[in-house]
């Protein structure tokens, strides 16, 4: 643009602060590759149904085996904590779902901070029972 005019690949080259066959290896390299559209046509199946490139790239950041995994724990959990007594229950939900202390939980279910102890050890000794009965491993 400064020349007004196209730059020769010398000049290209010195301004890349690049020796000239430099650039031109450059220049070969790019023009072995070719840039495609995410949603150019794979392939057109029956009925005119089309595949796009986007349909078989691979999310690397994805890990769908360990998402259903965490899934149906997560399932299997909220069963387990169901069938807890009612107090274990309510110590386990105020504690971990409401984020209150044991003091605060204490306050709330008008008991002492240690029998809100007890109880959150129980609930969890209780769990693990339930979980482990029902082959469910938790890491």
């Amino acid at each position: 643009m400064r020349l007004e005019r196209p730059a020769t690949e010398s000049e290209v080259a010195a301004e890349l602060n690049m020796e000239t066959e430099e650039f031109q290896k450059l220049l070969i390299d790019a023009g072995r590759t070719s840039q495609l559209s995410l949603e150019e046509v794979l392939v057109c199946g029956y009925g005119n149904e089309q595949l796009h490139i986007s349909d078989v790239l691979q999310d690397e950041s994805a890990l769908p085996a360990l998402e259903v995994e965490l899934h149906e724990r997560k399932h299997l959990l909220g069963k387990a904590i169901d069938r807890l007594p009612e107090r274990e229950r309510m110590v386990i939900a105020l504690y971990y779902f409401e984020g209150l202390t044991f003091k605060e939980v204490g306050r709330t279910l008008t008991i002492s901070e240690s029998r809100v102890y007890q109880l959150h050890t129980q609930a969890v000794i209780r769990l693990k029972g339930y979980l482990q009965r029902d082959d469910v491993l938790f890491i």
